[in-house]
């Protein structure tokens, strides 16, 4: 975590002992746990949402190796893994992986 950037002064920490900008009251320590545990649930959601759109691109592979989508879709995880895809990922590649998964077969095992 890093300082707000408030500048106090002593008068003003007299009059109100709250930074203005943040919030953080004089001696209160900042959430460190909470952001620590916030950032284990995102880590955890991310790699749940990663493997189970790794599962689905997996099955529409096997079922469907022709599909032009599905190649392009497997010529950008080549180049940055899909471990790794959160480093190449735009709001282009974002909508190119809606566009993918729209196309999941009804009966499959497409999860939204």
């Amino acid at each position: 975590m890093r300082a707000c950037g408030a500048e106090l002064t002593i008068d003003s920490l007299m009059a109100n002992p709250v930074c203005g900008a943040c919030g953080l009251r004089l001696g209160q320590v900042p959430p460190t746990q909470s952001v620590g545990d916030l950032s284990g649930y995102v880590d955890g959601a991310l790699g749940s949402r990663s493997r189970q759109l790794a599962t689905q691109v997996a099955h529409r592979l096997a079922g469907r190796s022709d599909h032009p989508l599905i190649d392009r879709f497997v010529d950008v995880v080549q180049v940055s893994d899909l471990s790794g895809l959160a480093n190449v990922l735009d709001d282009g590649l974002t909508q190119f992986i809606r566009d993918l998964l729209r196309e999941a077969p009804t009966g499959g095992h497409a999860d939204g």
